[in-house]
């Protein structure tokens, strides 16, 4: 056990190393001149009043004159340090910046998940139960359109509908969850919906695959003829059994809900991780972005590794040697 995961843990070191050499890398093949946005930014859009000194300056305040492997190994120092450097447009601290916005993200992607997982599972065990009947018909095709339909369209058509319909528009300021518990959850629930809606569909389709799949098992077929009640069976025999795959597609989708929530957070004005790293985007803030892609390259590998080990305490068959 011990070296599996320290064989994971190196892996997932690499894994996370190669991603923040490629954004490196991408951000500075991008056509474009930072340092010219700077300026631009600084004298209100007069390019005509920059001059070469001037991009040289900037260039020289926010260590960009330096070749790119010196940049790159000095960054990578930093971070590990958690010294993430400083924004080039607004000079605050990215590190500082990432504390204040992550819970946000984090209670949007828990509360999401926790709603995929709530109605994923128990929709994918009905149909199962249920096959080819009017409610596995009625549960696939709402299903379907959830894997079907982009988030963002769907948050897109609930922000238009209520806004014509019902006259209803979301808080577009953000409400901490310990000032007012209440209004902060009504923010919430909505941009959680439309984040969960397509993890649900994911592993209610799965759940209902595996369930049919262990219910054609032999030692199921014995359960039965023992007399066993078919709550039992189903809770105790199949359940169990059925969730080892859907647990790797719950891993996958929450560690992608991550990345899905930079759209979400942007349609409905959520101040987090999300939405800072389309700001940096757009900016080509190179610290910023280097940093965010780093920190979700990370998460994917935590999420899978916490995946894994979870295997093991489905099915004890399964060895980590």
């Amino acid at each position: 056990m011990q070296a599996y995961l320290a064989r994971r843990i190196i892996l997932g070191g690499l894994t996370a190393l190669l991603v923040s050499l490629l954004i490196f890398a991408i951000l500075r093949i991008a056509p474009g001149d930072v340092a010219m946005m700077i300026a631009m930014e600084i004298t209100g859009g007069e390019a005509s009043d920059i001059t070469e000194e001037d991009l040289q300056a900037i260039r020289e305040s926010v260590g960009l004159d330096a070749p790119l492997p010196q940049q790159y190994v000095t960054w990578l120092i930093d971070i590990l340090r958690l010294d993430w450097g400083t924004s080039m447009f607004s000079g605050t601290e990215v590190w500082a910046e990432f504390k204040s916005r992550i819970p946000i993200t984090l209670q949007l992607v828990i509360m999401a998940q926790g709603l995929a997982i709530s109605l994923g599972i128990p929709a994918g065990v009905i149909m199962a139960l249920r096959r080819d009947t009017w409610i596995d018909y009625v549960v696939r095709i709402f299903s379907l359109a959830g894997l079907s339909v982009p988030s963002f369209w769907t948050a897109t058509l609930l922000l238009v509908g209520g806004m014509y319909l019902l006259d209803w528009n979301p808080r577009l300021k953000y409400v901490p969850f310990v000032d007012d518990p209440a209004e902060n959850l009504k923010q919430f629930i909505w941009p959680a919906v439309m984040l969960g809606y397509i993890s649900s569909a994911t592993q209610a389709r799965m759940m209902r695959s595996t369930m049919l799949e262990v219910l054609r098992q032999d030692y199921i077929r014995t359960a039965h003829a023992k007399g066993l009640r078919s709550f039992v069976v189903v809770y105790r025999h199949t359940l169990k059994n059925a969730l080892i795959p859907v647990v790797t597609v719950i891993g996958v989708t929450f560690a992608l809900t991550m990345g899905g929530s930079i759209i979400i957070e942007q349609i409905f004005s959520l101040p987090g991780i999300g939405r800072l790293m389309i700001e940096g985007m757009n900016q080509r803030d190179y610290p910023v972005v280097q940093s965010l892609v780093t920190v979700f390259s990370m998460w994917v590998v935590f999420v899978n590794l916490l995946v894994d080990l979870t295997y093991g305490v489905l099915d004890p068959r399964v060895r980590y040697d």
